[in-house]
């Protein structure tokens, strides 16, 4: 990151780009770019991109500089592996075993613990239209029935008054050409229809963390 660069602002910048950038590649373009938001933002750690939703690809993909591997490949799949980042879930089914961290050379604490002790824990709205305090760069889940887990992930851009611009990949939108289809689009949300918004922890952009299952 440059000066005056935050890990939000940095995935914010990269969103933007390639939504400039999608508006204008043809359909060969567009599937390399898709290969491209799974190998560089989750194959670096995993070996397959199975049950890996385009969105949470294209998320992934904005934060790679920053979010640490284990959880871009664990907990950006889909919108309920999310919730479970959020909520500071342990779930063995969807293969998030850690609920410890540390440095190298350094013991485990529970994330939550060390999450408090290091810039804060991960601030979390659940319910419909959780609109206060969100900010561009937090990551929505929207749509859906009212009190699920959303059915699709965003990155907010902007906030106004009932409403939140987003980018998002695999969404429904206006592109960068002027045109309204699916792809890498920008999108208009009433915030009753915000889910879930999630907006990751200091800790969890550093790169150096050893996530185990155990102390």
């Amino acid at each position: 990151m440059t000066s005056g660069q935050t890990p939000a602002s940095l995935a914010l910048a990269e969103a933007r780009a390639e939504w400039e950038r999608w508006g204008h590649l043809g359909a060969a373009g567009r599937k390399l770019a898709l290969l491209a938001y799974l190998r560089e933002g989750v194959l670096d750690r995993r070996s397959s991109a199975r049950g890996f939703a385009w969105c949470g690809a294209w998320m992934a993909w904005a934060f790679r500089h920053t979010l640490h591997p284990e959880i871009r490949q664990h907990l950006c799949p889909s919108t309920y592996r999310l919730s479970v980042a959020g909520r500071y879930t342990t779930d063995l089914g969807i293969g998030w075993p850690y609920p410890y961290v540390r440095r190298p050379g350094e013991a485990a604490e529970r994330i939550t613990d060390y999450h408090v002790g290091h810039g804060g824990l991960r601030r979390w709205w659940q319910g419909a239209g959780p609109a206060t305090g969100v900010q561009p760069g937090d990551v929505a889940l929207v749509g859906g029935p009212a009190g699920g887990s959303g059915r699709h992930i965003v990155l907010v851009v902007e906030v106004r008054e009932g409403e939140v611009e987003a980018l998002s990949g695999n969404g429904w939108g206006v592109r960068s050409d002027g045109s309204t289809g699916s792809g890498v689009v920008r999108s208009v949300h009433p915030v009753v229809e915000l889910r879930r918004v999630l907006r990751w922890a200091l800790a969890d952009h550093d790169g150096s963390l050893i996530y185990s299952a155990s102390r």
